[in-house]
């Protein structure tokens, strides 16, 4: 039998692959030997990478394009951006997928001591090819390299990675992991749609107990043992978050976090995601949410929770888009700001408004509140939820909203005598 396509230039014949998705140039490959060596052409690979996930792959002496895509990006790739944990009561988490020196890498991402510094940002795993057609390598990080034992990661249905049983196949202190090339599998998509899943099987020899009091160290930044009382009281809240994130590391669901940035917009304050001062709770994020015109309806969105009020709950929303007018006077208190909602006096927004602003005598969460803040562009009356320990008897109480600037906004739980200030995540 002869093919008419084999007689094209070898040229011709790539600038065609060039156009093939991925899983057409593997049954491309399938049809004749010639075809599977032109397949062989990096430039294929590295053009494909680019288009599929804006993934710039450079090929050396020890690194192969056609690999990779083949063995690690393909199945990766798809998942890049960033994912919400979903599976816990009260406290979520954010993990960022993406390409890092020819790896994909799986990395934490958790909230700062303060809100003036960078996100956290921890390795959960990179994943390498090895120039070898059925096994990719897995570097271990962060929590999983400090409870050994045997991953899985799954999207919906699909088993992306799983680590085999057996101990022939550890090189170097990085465990080999069985991957299969456009394996097609049967899906049924249920509870598990747009889920990915990470599952971490511990040896089962390992002192759960001794490597909690580790993990804990490092992340509360000092020892358990230390003066018992007085650590307990305070620590109790961040010790309840190590908890529950360190025995429920055997199995974690996430779901993609679409964060977004409208740019058409009326009022100067883009949705985002921003970095929040909670008080004991510590800094949490939150999913700032704006409306197409004005201002009433933006709301605050807990992403990473508590347990007074948890992830994906409203934290505060603007109730109408009228800019409050106050005078510096009325400020003086919260309780001031409580009587002058009563009879309010209003400003029409636009783009430039300056405004006086003071803190409120007597207001908690205001020890590190910058002493240049004196004016801000507009501020509006939101409503706050506040709620009891596990969620009990949520309510919305009276609250301020305040906008600095595009990056910097604070609102005041009036009935607490408490101001929490929001700073723009940039870093992402």
């Amino acid at each position: 039998m002869t093919f008419p396509l084999l007689d094209l230039p070898a040229e011709i014949l790539l600038r065609i692959f060039s156009i093939l998705p991925a899983p057409d140039l593997c049954s491309v490959a399938l049809v004749h030997s010639k075809l599977r060596l032109l397949l062989e052409e990096e430039s294929i690979w590295t053009q494909r990478a680019k288009q599929d996930f804006k993934a710039v792959l450079k090929k050396d002496e020890s690194f192969s394009p056609r690999q990779f895509y083949q063995q690690v990006l393909y199945k990766f790739g798809p998942l890049f951006g960033v994912w919400q944990r979903t599976d816990l009561r009260f406290y979520s988490g954010l993990i960022r997928i993406y390409l890092r020196d020819n790896s994909v890498v799986f990395e934490q991402l958790m909230a700062p001591q303060t809100i003036a510094d960078d996100l956290r940002r921890e390795s959960m795993f990179e994943i390498r090819n090895k120039n070898d057609d059925e096994y990719v390598d897995v570097e271990k990080g962060h929590l999983y390299k400090l409870v050994p034992g045997k991953i899985k990661i799954m999207f919906e249905d699909r088993t992306l990675l799983e680590e085999e049983d057996v101990d022939k196949n550890y090189v170097d202190g990085i465990k080999r992991i069985v991957y299969n090339f456009f394996t097609v599998e049967p899906q049924s998509v249920g509870e598990t749609e747009d889920i990915l899943r990470i599952f971490n099987n511990p040896k089962n020899d390992v002192n759960m107990e001794e490597l909690f009091e580790k993990y804990t160290a490092e992340e509360v930044g000092t020892n358990m043992n230390v003066d018992g009382v007085n650590f307990l009281q305070h620590f109790q809240l961040p010790i309840e978050k190590c908890r529950e994130t360190f025995y429920s590391n055997s199995s974690s669901w996430f779901k993609r976090l679409n964060v977004s940035f409208l740019s058409q917009n009326s009022n100067s304050l883009l949705e985002g995601l921003f970095k929040g001062d909670y008080g004991p709770h510590g800094v949490e994020l939150i999913h700032l949410q704006a409306p197409h015109s004005g201002i009433k309806g933006l709301k605050g969105i807990k992403v990473t929770g508590d347990p007074n009020v948890p992830f994906n709950k409203i934290t505060f929303e603007v109730e109408n888009d009228h800019c409050l007018n106050i005078p510096e006077e009325a400020q003086q208190t919260c309780n001031s700001i409580i009587q002058f909602h009563q009879n309010p006096q209003f400003v029409d927004y636009q783009e430039g408004l300056k405004l006086d602003f003071r803190l409120p005598d007597y207001c908690h969460g205001t020890e590190n509140f910058p002493d240049s803040l004196t004016h801000c562009m507009g501020r509006w009356m939101c409503k706050c939820q506040i709620a009891g320990a596990g969620y009990t008897d949520p309510e919305m109480i009276p609250g301020n909203f305040i906008m600095f600037n595009e990056n910097l906004f604070a609102v005041l739980f009036l009935e607490l005598n408490s101001l929490s200030l929001y700073v723009r995540v940039k870093e992402l």
